[in-house]
């Protein structure tokens, strides 16, 4: 079955029609967000698996930050660009070394011609990060969609295996100065792995959670 936990969702006021909704959780891009801390050994690596719908250009689905108005620490940062079809990813500030990396700014690495957030189903991605074989393997609606092989130092050195700084849904913090952007998005369902699933488990987790998603909305 599907394995559900609650977590603080922040930004949220009571009567501002976003929040939990009894079948996605709708961020409005104001200041809406989801802190996740990764209290555990995450030597192996991680997986993370976004499903939900983006209603803004930019939709930010996993970033490292430390939000103390002062500035910021790390350089990771995931997300899905609506207008050109792009997953990106910067791990860190060094060169990512990957033929994903994107010229002239290689502490970026992106994958094009995924399909879109946007529309009543929204889109399904997942993200392994292998440490013991440095590589980033992305997969898109449960069917894998390609595979990178990076630096160790760029995959490590930006705080993604720190568990005292937390991952954050819906925010990323950058720029020379402190800057906060927000995604306005419905999220279905996400889960964070201290551990790198295979093909066959991404896949069965996609099966599962989209028939769990199509319960909720039948029932509502």
């Amino acid at each position: 079955g599907v394995q559900t936990c609650a977590l603080p969702i922040y930004g949220v006021q009571d009567g501002d029609g976003y929040g939990w909704n009894e079948t996605e959780i709708k961020f409005d891009g104001i200041d809406d967000y989801i802190e996740v801390y990764n209290n555990f050994d995450m030597t192996e690596g991680m997986t993370f698996e976004f499903y939900g719908k983006g209603d803004d250009f930019d939709t930010i689905m996993l970033s490292k930050t430390i939000k103390n108005g002062q500035g910021w620490t790390t350089r990771f940062r995931t997300h899905f660009l609506e207008n050109y079809n792009k997953f990106l990813c910067c791990m860190s500030n060094l060169k990512s070394n990957s033929d994903w990396a994107i010229p002239d700014n290689e502490h970026w690495i992106q994958k094009e011609n995924l399909s879109s957030f946007k529309g009543s189903t929204g889109n399904y991605i997942t993200m392994v990060v292998d440490l013991t074989q440095n590589t980033i393997a992305l997969y898109q609606k449960g069917i894998k969609v390609g595979c990178t092989t990076c630096s160790a130092d760029w995959l490590t050195k930006g705080g993604l295996t720190d568990n005292s700084i937390p991952f954050a849904i819906g925010l990323m913090v950058g720029g020379s100065t402190y800057t906060e952007r927000y995604s306005k998005m419905s999220l279905y369902a996400c889960r964070l792995y201290n551990k790198v699933l295979i093909d066959d488990e991404v896949k069965a987790n996609y099966n599962q959670t989209v028939a769990y998603r199509n319960m909720l909305v039948n029932q509502k």
